[in-house]
């Protein structure tokens, strides 16, 4: 399972903002990275026969949303 972190860019200066908060609608602090994120995936290859000049291959996975750091 891979995890994808906080970029240090938004770690940094997202306290920042704190200045504009909105108690009850909107409070900006540092982000947190998400450690429950479940992204399995599963994959096959199969070679018919004995020659090797054929080959089954499938593939699924389960796509997340990945934050670049811009």
């Amino acid at each position: 399972m891979s995890l994808t972190t906080v970029p240090l860019a938004q770690s940094e200066f997202q306290p920042l903002n704190a200045i504009s908060n909105v108690p009850g609608v909107i409070t900006l602090g540092a982000p947190q990275k998400q450690g429950t994120n479940f992204a399995p995936r599963v994959g096959f290859a199969y070679s018919p026969g004995s020659s090797g000049d054929t080959s089954i291959r499938a593939a699924s996975r389960w796509p997340t949303d990945v934050l670049y750091d811009t």
